[in-house]
């Protein structure tokens, strides 16, 4: 069994989780290291390594967990924003559930 991991982020040193399903498709992906960075981090790697501007980055508390998190348009006031751990975690559910019929 995988337990979740706490480690420090290479960038801003803030603490974050590794979770279990994260370290399994780590693992299915064939990755052997650990990553160096907290998700928001990645995010803004990668939006540099594409040229893309951060200016266009916007914070917000996810409506799940309330982390903070980043993303990459203007909220709107009456929709929730979910961090990415979480959003996988709703689609996932919403998969798990079958359709209705019609």
């Amino acid at each position: 069994m995988i337990n979740d991991k706490n480690l420090v982020c290479h960038d801003c040193r803030k603490l974050f989780l590794f979770s279990e399903g994260e370290q399994q498709f780590f693992a299915q992906k064939g990755l052997t290291n650990l990553p160096k960075r907290c998700p928001n981090c990645r995010l803004s790697a990668k939006f540099k390594r594409n040229g893309e501007n951060l200016d266009e980055l916007h914070k917000v508390d996810c409506a799940t967990c309330g982390a903070l998190t980043m993303v990459p348009f203007k909220p709107k006031e009456n929709r929730a924003v979910f961090c990415r751990a979480c959003f996988i975690a709703n689609r996932a559910a919403k998969d798990d559930v079958p359709a209705m019929a019609v």
